[in-house]
């Protein structure tokens, strides 16, 4: 007859532990809460913010001897190159017009009789969808008689070469917002990995989630912009960026390709009544 083994003290005592601890509940929500509660979680995140569409600018110069004239010329040229923008699959964009009286015009009109001494200049934007035949209109465009773009401030004289062509992200501020919330979960992942057991990661991560209004922050904090010429100022490169604070307006690149973006968010845990 075969004998079964008695197993050891040591052997029960190990099956009883594994055997608790198989069965114990996991940890409830706020469990996760408590443990966190006074503690910082920094998480990092970034994005690619690529161009969608080109932009060309330009304006339109004309000197005429009555402001009527001026006007009707300019709307003559706007037409042609609507209509050439169009052909190119763009959109034209009239900006805002200037009109000034040359003084040496004014005073060669009253001594001689001839002189144009009303000069008016539109600016004008030009949306297309990529660089396809984009030389090609610029060609057409010049020949139309669009000349560089007006610096804002100039009151209309170009004081040197100007860029023609920029590249612009239509809406950075969602994409920011978006690099917000990844940022937001990364410091929420980060600190269930360190704090908690592999089993109850998923479990941490959905209770801090849930309890998101208690995941304070100062914002986002841009850690890296790329020195690119021509980024405004209000691409938020400062901490305390709010997700209702991000930005509005387009964003115009002087290049085509995309830029990285890195940030960081460091969240406390602050909960009233514990």
């Amino acid at each position: 007859m075969t004998r079964t083994p008695i197993p050891s003290l040591c052997a029960l005592a190990a099956g009883a532990i594994a055997t608790r601890a198989l069965c114990a509940p996991a940890p409830g929500p706020e469990a996760f809460l408590a443990l966190a509660v006074s503690q910082t979680l920094v998480g990092h995140c970034r994005i690619r913010l690529t161009p969608d569409t080109v932009v060309l600018r330009g304006s339109l110069t004309v000197d005429t001897l009555k402001a009527e004239q001026a006007a009707e010329q300019i709307g003559r040229q706007l037409t042609a190159i609507r209509a050439a923008v169009c052909e190119a699959g763009g959109t034209l964009v009239a900006l805002g017009r200037s009109r000034e009286i040359d003084p040496q015009a004014v005073a060669a009109l009253l001594a001689q009789g001839e002189g144009k001494p009303f000069h008016s200049v539109q600016s004008i934007e030009i949306l297309l969808p990529d660089e396809t035949g984009l030389d090609r209109l610029i060609d057409r465009l010049l020949v139309l008689g669009m000349g560089a773009p007006i610096p804002a401030g100039t009151s209309g004289r170009r004081p040197g070469p100007q860029p023609l062509v920029s590249y612009r992200v239509s809406d950075p501020g969602a994409q920011i917002v978006a690099m917000y919330q990844a940022c937001r979960q990364d410091a929420v992942s980060r600190w269930c990995l360190q704090r908690v057991s592999r089993a109850n990661r998923g479990g941490c991560e959905e209770a801090l989630n849930g309890f998101a209004h208690y995941l304070r922050d100062g914002g986002i904090s841009l850690l890296s912009a790329p020195p690119v010429a021509g980024i405004p100022g209000d691409i938020p490169a400062r901490p305390g960026l709010q997700p209702d604070q991000t930005v509005s307006q387009p964003l115009d690149l002087p290049t085509s390709g995309p830029i990285e973006i890195q940030g960081q968010v460091t969240l406390r845990v602050e909960v009233p009544d514990l």
